[in-house]
């Protein structure tokens, strides 16, 4: 439904392999797939995780992002939506659609 999909990848870890996006394409795409699908969600999640936003709290130019990596390190980490680059202006974050990324 948002954040460009970057909760994909965690949803289809709670249901064992699909999202809301993969069910909606194959209702229409390929309906003998949809019909395998189980009437509901497994109870309970066959995962757990979080979306984290990424927040800035100045605005200016990006020098770095020294973070990211430490990320990536996380043995949770599964994924990284990286918004901004080296020399980018940004704001600081005041609201959703002002994150600077998010991370799974």
């Amino acid at each position: 439904h948002g954040g460009d999909g970057t909760w994909m990848p965690l949803a289809r870890a709670l249901t064992g392999g699909y999202s809301q996006v993969d069910v909606s394409a194959d209702c229409f795409l390929d309906t003998e797939k949809f019909h395998q699908l189980p009437d509901k969600p497994p109870s309970p999640f066959k995962a757990a995780g979080q979306e984290v936003m990424l927040v800035s709290f100045t605005e200016g130019t990006v020098t770095g992002s020294p973070g990211y990596d430490r990320i990536r390190a996380m043995p949770s980490y599964v994924y990284l939506e990286a918004t901004i680059n080296m020399g980018d202006k940004i704001e600081r974050t005041t609201d959703l659609f002002t994150n600077v990324g998010s991370t799974i």
